[in-house]
């Protein structure tokens, strides 16, 4: 199949038919948030198709069919804190080449070439050589999803890392600078139309102080810049102790125009987004 989709446009687009006829929508919708978000695992998936399912059958009768045809791949997170999120996934090249057909975009919008001469999704590199940071992160925005309710938040979109990316140009180098958040979502509020946007840093804790102080004045940088106000921006820390630290550098970019919340893991596990917002709209929380 995969030579198929490399070869002329006419079997290009027999083999995307054939393969639109054959998957059904459970399966495109899984193919979509894996070729967007690479190593999301079996929770990270069920919560975003079945909120509040936790039986991983709903999800794997139409994922083994996925990797059986070879659009997914599995691998391992061998750091994973329970057996249940050891699998991760992946989407192949045949799947990157029929989603580009199907979407009618580029092929150089999902792969570049390798240096071993074979064809890899974009961004993905990144994300194996940091595999725990990005499966840690991905746990943090699942229950962000799970805890989403009526009455509290609405995720509307999640923006992975090359989505949330932001740009302009330094006055006095005039180099390109970027500032690189590791997700940004959109989400709505109760009686509240109107999508809001978030920026992600989770940190591992392994980041130093004065890198901790060039992150965030690059954030202020782009915001004087550009005078174009960034969203809230939540640090997630992975280790709580890391929190004075994070604070110290914030003071130290005087970064006093960026709303910048710093909360645990272990609070964004058990509350979601509520303290975030309870720090936006001052109010106590819990």
């Amino acid at each position: 199949m995969l030579e198929a989709l490399r070869g002329g446009e006419k079997t290009q687009i027999e083999i995307a038919a054939m393969l639109s006829l054959l998957l059904n929508q459970q399966q495109k919708t899984i193919l979509s948030w894996l070729t967007r978000h690479p190593y999301l695992g079996d929770d990270d998936l069920l919560t975003l198709l079945h909120p509040g399912k936790t039986d991983l059958r709903l999800l794997h009768r139409h994922l083994e069919p996925l990797i059986a045809l070879q659009l997914v791949q599995c691998s391992f997170w061998e750091d994973a804190p329970t057996q249940r999120e050891r699998n991760r996934y992946h989407v192949t090249e045949i799947a990157l080449r029929y989603q580009a057909i199907r979407h009618q975009r580029s092929i150089t919008s999902y792969l570049h070439p390798a240096p071993s001469g074979s064809w890899q999704q974009r961004g993905i590199k990144l994300l194996h050589n940091q595999h725990s940071h990005t499966c840690e992160l991905y746990r943090c925005i699942r229950a962000i999803y799970a805890l989403a309710s009526p009455t509290t938040y609405r995720i509307m979109y999640w923006k992975n890392a090359q989505e949330a990316v932001r740009w302009h140009q330094d006055a006095l180098s005039h180099k390109i600078v970027f500032i690189r958040p590791d997700a940004e979502l959109i989400y709505q509020l109760p009686g509240n139309t109107l999508p809001q946007s978030l920026l992600i840093e989770y940190d591992r804790g392994t980041t130093f102080f004065r890198e901790h102080i060039a992150k965030i004045e690059a954030y202020g940088d782009y915001q004087q810049t550009t005078g174009k106000h960034l969203p809230p921006l939540l640090f997630i820390l992975h280790r709580s102790h890391k929190r004075k630290s994070i604070q110290e550098a914030i003071k130290e970019a005087e970064a006093r125009e960026l709303h910048i919340s710093l909360h645990s893991e272990e609070e964004v596990h058990r509350y979601g987004l509520q303290p975030l917002l309870a720090d936006l709209l001052n109010t106590r929380f819990p």
